[in-house]
C-alpha cells in the first residue's frame, strides 16, 4: 500500500514486508545464537494483520503492536504471544512489567496509563525541545487566520479539517474536486485565532500538490479502490 498511497520518494531505500517470510530466520539466529532470553516484536502492521502474522509465526514471546489506534487496557494473548497496544497521538503510555524465571516470563502486570495535564514533563528532554524550536519560536507562534469553528480530522467520516484542506486545495489550484487522506494526522485547532505552526501541523510533510484530468468512471473506480484496501 505504500507506494500507491504516496509519492516514492517518501520510501526511497526502504522495503516493506508482512514479515511471515522475514521472521522466522530472524528468530532462529536470536534463540540459537544470540542466546535472548525474550523476543519482542514492534508491529506497525496494525491489530488484526498482527494477530494474523502471530498465528503464522511462533517463538515470538511479546508484541508492541501499532498502525490502527487501539486502547487495549489489558494485554491479549495469540498462542503465547502478549499484544499491547496504546492508543494513540502520545495520548496513553503502555507499561509492562515482567517477571521471568529461567528464559521464560512467569508473569507480567500490565498499565494503560492516560497521559494527563498532570504528568510533569521531563527537564531534560523538554529542554532539548525549547532549543531545537527556539530559532523559530517567533514564526511559528504568528498569528496568520482565525476559525469560527474548531478544526479536527476524523478517520472515516467528513470532519471539518478535512473540509477545511479541501476547500483550500480547490481554491489554490482551480479544480472541481479535491481528495486527501482522511486520518492519521493533523492535531486539532480549537476555535478562535491560528498560528502558523498550526496550519503546519495539519500537513506537517509538505507533500507535492497535484491535479489530473479525470472521467466519472475514474473516480468511482479510485474510490472503491481505496475502500477495498482501507
Amino acid at each position: 500500500i505504500v507506494d500507491k498511497v504516496m509519492p516514492s520518494s517518501y520510501s526511497e531505500g526502504l522495503t516493506f514486508a508482512l514479515g511471515r517470510e522475514e521472521l522466522p530466520s530472524i528468530i532462529d539466529i536470536l534463540r540459537s545464537k544470540e542466546n535472548v532470553d525474550f523476543i519482542v516484536l514492534i508491529s506497525h502492521l496494525g491489530f488484526p494483520q498482527e494477530m494474523k502474522l502471530l498465528s503464522e509465526v511462533r517463538g515470538i514471546d511479546i508484541c508492541l503492536s501499532g498502525h490502527t489506534h487501539n486502547r487495549l487496557y489489558k494485554p491479549v494473548f495469540q498462542g503465547k504471544t502478549l499484544v499491547m497496544q496504546s492508543g494513540c497521538h502520545g495520548s496513553f503510555l503502555g507499561r509492562l512489567d515482567l517477571e521471568s524465571s529461567s528464559g521464560r516470563i512467569v508473569d507480567y502486570k500490565h498499565q494503560l496509563i492516560e497521559v494527563e495535564e498532570g504528568i510533569e514533563p521531563d527537564p531534560v528532554i523538554e529542554d532539548l525541545i525549547k532549543q531545537a524550536l527556539a530559532p523559530y519560536k517567533n514564526g511559528l507562534s504568528e498569528v496568520v487566520g482565525e476559525t469560527a469553528t474548531a478544526l479536527n480530522r476524523g478517520t472515516v467520516l467528513e470532519s471539518t479539517m478535512d473540509n477545511f484542506l479541501l476547500q483550500a486545495l480547490i481554491g489554490s489550484t482551480g479544480a472541481e474536486v479535491a481528495f486527501s487522506n482522511g486520518w492519521r494526522y493533523g492535531a486539532p485547532v480549537v476555535r478562535g485565532n491560528i498560528t502558523l505552526n498550526e496550519l503546519y501541523n495539519i500537513i506537517p510533510m509538505n507533500p507535492t500538490i497535484s491535479t489530473v484530468e479525470l472521467a466519472g468512471e475514474e473516480i468511482l473506480m479510485m474510490i472503491e479502490d481505496n475502500l477495498e484496501r482501507t
